[in-house]
């Protein structure tokens, strides 16, 4: 298992750490992988987009946010109150992850949170556009 040294928290919309960002690779809060960073693009291990990551903040192909880290910028929602954060988890070796299947470009950043929750953007199955 990796070391969860310099792991950076992701927080939801309520404020509470929902992820864990090391590097390139996007862990839940079991230290499980879910995703990786590509450029600005989040993608899954097979490739599929799923959002963008971009000055801090995590948005759906719409733009919308879905979480943030601690330094976010300002253009966004109006970000909670943080939580405390919890210590970081052991992480499970990450796969080597696939070519992206088409490199998008970033929909403009909106100012409101995402109707897809964190699961189903993860999942794939969120607030999706058709371009992609």
């Amino acid at each position: 298992m990796n070391s969860p040294t310099d792991m950076q928290p992701v927080f939801g919309r309520c404020g509470t750490v929902i992820a864990w960002i090391q590097e390139d690779i996007l862990y839940d809060l079991c230290g499980r992988w879910v995703a990786f960073f590509d450029d600005e693009g989040v993608y899954s291990f097979r490739g599929r987009l799923l959002g963008f990551f971009e000055d801090g903040w995590f948005r759906d192909q719409r733009g919308d946010a879905l979480g943030f880290t601690e330094h976010a910028n300002d253009e966004g929602p109006v970000r909670p109150i943080c939580d405390p954060v919890p210590l970081p988890p052991a992480l499970d070796f990450p796969p080597i992850p696939a070519t992206p299947h088409h490199f998008p470009v970033s929909p403009m950043p909106g100012v409101d949170w995402s109707i897809s929750t964190w699961n189903e953007f993860i999942a794939g199955t969120g607030n999706a556009c058709s371009m992609y």
